[in-house]
Formats: C-alpha cells, structure tokens, sequence
C-alpha cells in the first residue's frame, strides 16, 4: 500500500497514532567468513522498521538504541546471544538476495517478554533504510494503529475501514492475533497428527507384546486355571479374571505414561528453548480430555489386547490339573489359517484399490490395507517359523554345536510364541523398509526428472535469507549474464495471481530462449506463442481438475496489481521437476509483479568453455552475492538427495521407538520362558550344559527370532513402500527402486537386536540353581 494511505488513517478520528510497517523475510546476516548464519531451510531471516512509537512496537530496547542512521541496525536479543554480537559491532547483510553491506548494531531488542518471534531473527533498520533495501520506496506492508482512550477496537476498525480504499483491509489486534494463531495450531495440528500417527503404530505393536505376555502367563499357570476349575470357577469367571488383571495393568501402565508424557513435554519446552526458538515463558497445558484419552486409550489396547489369552485361559478344563505341564507347541488351528487367509487376502485388495484411487481415498485405503495386512501376514506367521528359522538356524546348529542346535529347536518349537513376538519387530521393519524403498525411489525418480527437464549446464539458488520465495536479486542475473563464460544466462520468477478465487502459483520465462534451459513436455497446444499477448500455459494436473482446454480464456487476477486480464491457454504441459502450475511470459511478469522475485538462475556454458571451468568461473562470480550458490546437475542431485535423507532420519527416528518396543518384546519373552522352562534348563545343566553354552543357546535363540521378524518385514515392506510409490505417481515417483544396501545394514541390525535383548534372559538362564530348577513344579 502507498505510503501517503498513512495520513488517511492518521486523520480518522479515534486514533490516536498511527505508524507504516514494511515486514519481509529477506535479510541474510553474515558470520565472520561470509557465509549466512542460517542455512536455507533455516529459520526465516526478516528485515522491518523500528516503530517508534511504544503502544504499537512489540520491540523493547534491551541495550543500546533505536536504529537513527542509514548503517543502523537493531538485533534480537536470541539471536545477538546466538552469536556474540554486542552493541557497536559491524556486522555484514545480505538484503533481498543483493551484495555484502556493512551495518553497525545500534542496539538488542527483545520481542514482547521472548527473546525472538519463535526463533526467527529479526533485523531493525530505519523506515527508509528497510524501504530502500527491500524496493519498497514509497509502499508499505501494513499500517499499525492504535485507538484513542475510550474507543472500542471493533468501532476504530469500521472508522478506519470507511477511509480506506478497496485494496486494503482494515482488521483489530484480535483479529490478526487469532488468524496467526490459527496458522500456527493448522501447522501443530498436522505435526501433531504425525506424531499422533507414530504413537498409534507403537501402540500397535506393542498390543503384540501385551498378547504375547499374558499367553505365555497362561500357559505357566494351566494347572492353577484347571485346580480353579475343579473348585468350581466357570469359564466366565476365569475369562473376566484374566481380563480384570489386564484392567488393572492397564490403568497402572497408562497412569504413568500420563506423567512420563508430561515431564517429557517439559523436557522438550526445555530443548526447545534452549536452542535459540525464542518461546515465551509459560506454564505447560494440561488438558483434562488428554489425561483422559491417555487413560483410556491405554487401558483399552491392553484389555482388548488380553482378550485372546483370556478365551484360551477360559477354555483349560479341570482334566489340565493332573497333567505336568502345558505344551507351548500348540498346532496352527484350520480356522485360524483361514482367518488369516482372508484377511491378507481382503488387505492386499484394498492396498490394490489404493494405486488407482484419488489422492485422499488412496492413502485411506492403503493404509486400511496395510493394517490387514498386517493382522493377515501376523495370523499366517506360524506357517513361516519353521521355514525360515530352520533354514536360518542351519548354520547355527552346524558351526555352534549343542547350543546352536538347542537354540534352532526352540526357536521352531513354539511357533505361534516365536512368530508373534516376532510380528511385533515385523511391523516396525516392514515401516522402515517401506520409507527406504520411498525415499530410494523419489531419488531415482527425481534423478531421471531432472535429467529430463533440465538442459542448463549450471543453477544458481538461494542458500538462505532471500527475498519471498526466491531470493534472487535481479543484479545478480544481471552480472552473470556479463561473463563470456556463459552462452546464455535467465532467471525464473515466480508469484502469486488467483484464479476462481484461489490462490495459485505462476512462473515466468522468457519467451524467446526458455527452451534452451529447460524442457516443456506439451501436452497439446504451441510452445512458442508464450509471446503472444494475454497468453498463459498451465500444467495438465489444473487442465484436468477444471476441464480445461487450449483456447479456453480465463480470468486471472494478479494482487500485486489489483488488475483482473483474460487470459487465453496457449499451451497445456505435464508438470516436470522445473515446470509446473502455472506459466506466463517474462514481459508480463515485469507488468504484473513490480516486485520481482527469481528462484533459480540458469545458465549455459559457451562452447569453447569446459563444464569445470565454468562451474569455476561462475563460483569466482557469486564471490558478490554471499547468499548465492552455484549447482551442476551432479551436485544439484546430491543437494535433492540429501533432504530426502534428512526426511527419512526424522521418520526413522519415530519408527526407532516401535522397533525398540519390538526389541523389549523379544527381552519379555526370553525372560517369561526362561521361567517357564526353568525345569528344563536345570536338566540341561544337570547333564552337562555348561553356563556359557546355555547363554549362548538363549542368545542365538532371539537372534533367530529376530531374523524371522526382519525377514517378514522386508517382504511387506517392500510391498508396501511399492505401492505407496505406485499410489504417488502423479507426484512425478515413476520409478521404483529398493535400496539393497540398506536391507544388508537392517540385517547387521536385526543380528545386534537380537544379542542385545538376549543379554538378561540369557545372564537369568545361566545363572539358575540347577537343584532348585530340577525340583521346579
């Protein structure tokens, strides 16, 4: 908005001052070596001007002054401390993607009581200083008013709103407070429903441990279960028993992850803040519906959990009572294999259904699928034990002797225990092979991508700090297009228009040379009229959802402007790793955005100039522009692969923890059969097995059960990550790829947990009296 709509709102009677805020991301601090102090994808770098007056500024002097002179400059106190900057130091910027400029720091100020805006740096010119450096001569971004005593804000607003013309909104501090509240809890609701999402898979898996534990009590405890029966208890009181020992456990268990949560959630508000992220000072918020949901939702997973040993438990007949001792190795029962049959068969036809479905029913429907398959593969898992841990237990009994042939057979003796402690570590392998076969595929889907898009020999991005979403400065193409390194050298802007409404992105090229830096890969319509008057081009994905066609005219409104053109489709393209939304002419961008905003340069080596030497050359050019940085397509690949495995570490790090769930379930099991069979190992002691082999024998025994989860693991997750890739090929992932040197690394993974949770059943083992194992009912 112009400057001069300051003197309107000064003049509306009820307000009793009134100041111009310019507001942008865009001003990159350098260290000492030049270098920006944030990297891209950092936290946002924002220049504005210092408001004087102390109703409206958030900013408060902590030492120093207010910025007075043109090389002025006042820093938030997170990030002055962040970095040792003290009142009277020079310090170097980066402003709007320009060249180095040198500022001294007039003052530190503190944002309300916080030290920054949520980690943020902030940086504090003069008004003009920021306008100029910004090119916003003459504009501002808002105007901040505040009323006189005894006016109410909604009855300054609909005075304020009556003087402004129809490009400017006028809105009361509630308003705006409650719209950035709004965008903040959109962006936690969705982090929240991802760990939300990780928490359930836990859940998950460890209802496996649950089932596991109470079926392995059961079993110890057959003859008490029959001698209640001879007394007289039914199968309903021994069924509601077993059930109310899991209400119990299961209050008990969720009670304390209710406190063990909060002290967490202080410990994070600790972390956080201690990095830098400028949080206010503030009480954590306990919600009553939390602690509630919390409770229940616990107490739910383990009774519902205990319902299957409860109807086995409920099912021992007084006969039971004289018997020595229950057999572990119950068969695989008929319905059982069907139930299982079924429901793998019923889950991998919904994740089928899921590859050809919309965006929104696709994932309902794969992850529906997953869950069955999941319920499926764990039913059908006995089948697989002997297999696969006899196969896998082979060289085990050949090259470890007594021990190793001991631990293969009890690994296959029981194989309804074996497997569904296994299917637990299932679950959570299978999660992380199918992130591995995703993120392997998007690196070689994105790798053909660009290959296919890109003919420009170099790219230039922003490294951090620049202006909007680009942060390219128009001089920088400028002086890269004076080297004679370079055959050709342009820049692609991008902004915002609406269309119907709605927000979209737009890109602009010039039209008389775009072809030779990237490919447009048209669908129908003509490459070449991008030139033409009043002509757009658009990708095929918005062709499609609104049923348009080459010739079609639309109505496109460009904000910057308030101007509304008709324009006409000249081109529908499939969207690559370059071109997608929206496209118009560089000539029309120039008239439409006065605000210009590149997000990649890209440039042509000369003939006679080698690819080195003019990755070189370009990198002795950039020396200006600090916040600049030159790619080839080998390291612009190695940058996208690098965020992609950034992004599978955070997920991997969530799944860790159903893996070490999975990881305690097999310690859980070890340990209940080791007291299960304490009469069995005293015989094995009585005759000669030492205290080493019988450690041995139990540590080789969880090693193979953690092979058969890892294997079953592998199998669907490599399904699965298939097709979610399949499911996402409308994103641009055609290929799909499975990342084999990874499964070697789960392998050596899977071998580590298995030693690792057989340390205590193991030292247990060895440890017991032979005498009193011997004499063990």
């Amino acid at each position: 908005m112009p400057t001069s709509l300051l003197g309107t709102v000064q003049h509306v009677s009820g307000v009793s001052v009134a100041e111009g805020v310019v507001f942008r991301a865009g001003a990159a601090l350098l260290d000492r070596s030049g270098k920006p102090y944030a990297p891209a994808g950092g936290p946002p770098q924002f220049a504005t001007n210092w408001i004087a007056s102390p109703t409206l500024s958030p900013y408060h002097i902590r030492s120093g002054a207010p910025p007075t002179g043109a090389t002025d400059v006042v820093i938030d106190a997170a990030t002055a401390a962040a970095h040792n900057i003290t009142v009277g130091q020079h310090i170097d910027y980066v402003i709007n993607g320009g060249t180095k400029e040198d500022f001294v720091v007039s003052g530190i100020a503190g944002y309300g009581s916080a030290d920054s805006l949520a980690g943020a740096t902030i940086s504090l010119f003069r008004l003009d200083v920021v306008q100029r450096e910004l090119g916003l001569q003459g504009k501002f971004d808002q105007i901040q008013a505040a009323a006189a005593p005894g006016i109410a804000q909604t009855e300054l607003r609909d005075r304020v709103a009556a003087s402004l013309p129809g490009y400017a909104e006028a809105a009361t501090e509630a308003t705006v407070i409650g719209q950035q509240v709004s965008g903040i809890d959109s962006f936690f609701g969705i982090l929240r429903t991802i760990l939300l999402v990780f928490a359930l898979i836990s859940l998950f898996v460890g209802s496996y441990i649950i089932i596991n534990t109470f079926s392995i009590l059961i079993a110890q405890r057959t003859r008490e279960l029959a001698l209640l029966r001879v007394l007289g208890a039914t199968r309903g009181q021994v069924f509601g028993m077993v059930v109310a020992e899991a209400l119990i456990t299961g209050i008990a268990a969720s009670a304390v992850g209710c406190v063990a949560g909060l002290f967490l959630a202080h410990g994070l508000y600790s972390v956080v803040s201690s990095i830098g992220n400028g949080l206010p000072d503030a009480d954590l918020v306990l919600q009553t519906s939390t602690v509630v949901i919390g409770m229940v939702l616990g107490t739910v997973i383990t009774v519902v959990a205990s319902i299957l040993p409860a109807r086995k438990a409920s099912r021992v007949s007084p006969v039971e009572a004289i018997r020595d001792a229950a057999d572990a190795a119950q068969p695989l029962g008929r319905r059982r294999i069907i139930a299982g049959i079924v429901v793998t068969v019923i889950g991998g036809v919904l994740v089928a259904l899921g590859l050809f479905a919309g965006t929104s029913a696709a994932f309902q429907l794969l992850g529906l699928g997953a869950f069955l398959l999941y319920i499926g593969v764990s039913s059908l898992a006995p089948l697989t034990v002997l297999p696969i841990s006899g196969f896998l237990g082979w060289p085990i009994a050949r090259f470890r002797g007594t021990p190793g042939k001991l631990a293969r057979t009890n690994a296959i003796r029981a194989p309804r225990r074996a497997a569904s402690t296994a299917a637990a570590l299932m679950i959570g392998v299978s999660l992380v092979v199918g992130i591995a076969v995703l993120t392997q595929s998007a690196k070689a889907s994105t790798e053909v991508a660009l290959r296919q898009a890109v003919k420009a020999d170099y790219m230039v991005f922003a490294a951090g700090g620049g202006s909007g979403p680009g942060g390219i400065s128009p001089t920088a193409t400028a002086a890269l297009a004076e080297d004679s390194n370079f055959s050709a050298v342009d820049d692609l802007k991008q902004g915002t228009i609406l269309i119907k409404g709605a927000s979209a992105s737009v890109f602009a090229a010039n039209p008389d040379d775009y072809q030779q830096f990237f490919t447009l890969d048209v669908a129908s319509g003509d490459p070449n009229s991008l030139g033409q008057p009043d002509t757009i081009f658009l990708d095929q994905t918005e062709a499609s959802n609104h049923q348009w066609r080459v010739g079609d005219i639309l109505d496109v409104n460009f904000p910057q402007v308030g101007t509304s053109v008709r324009e006409r489709i000249g081109c529908i393209f499939n969207p690559n790793a370059i071109t997608t939304g929206y496209m118009i002419s560089s000539e029309q961008y120039a008239k439409y955005f006065p605000e210009p905003q590149a997000f990649i340069i890209l440039l042509r080596a000369a003939p006679d100039v080698s690819h080195s030497a003019g990755l070189a050359a370009l990198n002795r050019d950039l020396v200006r522009f600090p916040t600049l940085k030159a790619y080839d397509a080998a390291s612009f690949l190695a940058l996208q692969s690098q965020a992609i495995d950034q992004l599978t570490a955070a997920i991997d790090v969530f799944l860790v923890m159903a893996i070490v769930i999975a990881a305690l379930g097999i310690v859980n099991t070890l340990a209940l059969s080791i007291i299960e069979r304490t009469r069995e190992l005293g015989l094995l002691r009585a005759i000669g097995l030492t205290r080493r082999q019988t450690r041995t024998m139990v540590r080789w025994e969880a090693v193979l059960i953690a092979f058969l989860g890892l294997i079953l693991g592998i199998i669907v997750g490599i399904a699965l990550g298939a097709a979610v890739v399949r499911a996402l090929a409308f994103t641009g992932l055609g290929h799909i790829a499975v990342p084999f040197i990874s499964l070697l690394w789960y392998a050596v993974g899977a071998l580590v947990i298995g030693l690792a949770a057989a340390i205590l059943p193991a030292r247990r083992a060895a440890r017991l009296n032979v005498l009193e194992a011997i004499s063990t009912e």
